[in-house]
């Protein structure tokens, strides 16, 4: 029986998980731009390449063992500009999920149904390099962006959870959440914590969050166990994100400064068998699809954005028996 259903909470609106994207897509500056790759003494030697979008073998190992993986500057500042005019814009549209007077936790889901640019997001090529590094293989979208904005003073933080409480997936390794934060992100205006985390350490017990008006919480049975209290906080420049499993406990606090923190997150999976498809020629259908790479069904229908055209043209490459464009992998 899963969490949510022993809690009551089957029907919570994060389980309805499967979002259909955007109708337009506007490209997103996705230069991989040579950046200073320096890293906390936590976190593996960065990749010789110098990009800092690039994963590099160290990287992966560290994920693998610990659940979690800090990018600083992953993002460039004209990338962050773009994503925060774009919540700007959406702010009208946001709640506050904090039930206490004074506090906001303001949110706003399914970002690409709102914002060309957060439609692009999750396509990237370095968010897509990045995700399937860590996966190890082709991806999909598994939760549509949504934004976190924390306001001066009154922000709330969001209490310690594991994604999967939400997800239910039989295996946790086969996803992961990525979280951008587009503000220089500190211990003191209540930056993501998390706690490292193996596979072996499985699910926790989740109930309500008696601060929020929607969301769960696994602070109880971290008391218990003792392990919130070595809490990693992911201390990151404005473009940094934290790439972490769906099993992986995570929180974040109180912004107690005089400035605004906001974040970003998308979630991925690895595909399943049977949906994916390899490149082996031009489509010319303006997808942004690269020669040799493999991608999943539901990545190929999502580039098309709706277009009538470009559905049907990716139709008739997926059914052409000789597969001279799109093979089925």
């Amino acid at each position: 029986q899963s969490i949510a259903s022993q809690q009551g909470i089957s029907d919570h609106p994060m389980s309805k998980i499967r979002e259909s994207t955007g109708t337009s897509i506007l490209k997103l500056d996705d230069r991989c731009l040579e950046r200073d790759a320096s890293q906390g003494s936590d976190q593996p030697d960065p990749d010789v390449s110098g990009s800092n979008c690039d994963i590099s073998v160290a990287e992966q190992a560290f994920f693998t063992a610990h659940g979690y993986l800090l990018k600083d500057k992953f993002f460039s500042e004209g990338e962050i500009s773009n994503m925060k005019a774009e919540l700007q814009r959406l702010r009208p549209w946001m709640t506050n999920s904090c039930v206490h007077p004074g506090k906001e936790n303001q949110q706003l889901r399914q970002l690409s149904k709102k914002s060309d640019t957060f439609f692009r997001l999750p396509y990237c090529e370095s968010v897509q390099n990045a995700v399937m590094s860590l996966l190890g293989g082709p991806v999909e979208v598994y939760l549509d962006c949504q934004s976190f904005v924390k306001p001066a003073g009154s922000g709330h933080g969001t209490a310690w959870h594991q994604d999967n409480a939400y997800f239910q997936v039989s295996d946790p390794s086969s996803g992961l959440g990525m979280w951008v934060t587009l503000d220089n992100a500190t211990e003191a205006n209540g930056t993501l914590h998390v706690i490292p985390w193996t596979i072996d350490n499985g699910m926790l017990c989740h109930m309500r969050d008696d601060d929020s008006n929607h969301l769960l919480t696994c602070r109880e049975a971290l008391e218990t166990e003792h392990t919130a209290s070595v809490g990693v906080p992911c201390a990151l420049q404005a473009g940094g994100v934290v790439f972490f499993r769906f099993d992986t406990p995570h929180c974040t606090r109180d912004n107690k400064t005089d400035f605004e923190r906001s974040a970003v997150s998308v979630h991925f999976r690895r595909c399943e068998s049977g949906r994916t498809f390899r490149v082996k020629g031009p489509l010319n259908l303006g997808l942004g699809l690269k020669r040799g790479e493999v991608y999943s069904m539901r990545d190929l229908v999502a580039r098309c954005a709706g277009d009538a055209d470009k559905l049907c043209g990716l139709i008739e490459h997926m059914l052409d028996p000789t597969g001279s464009c799109l093979s089925h992998v």
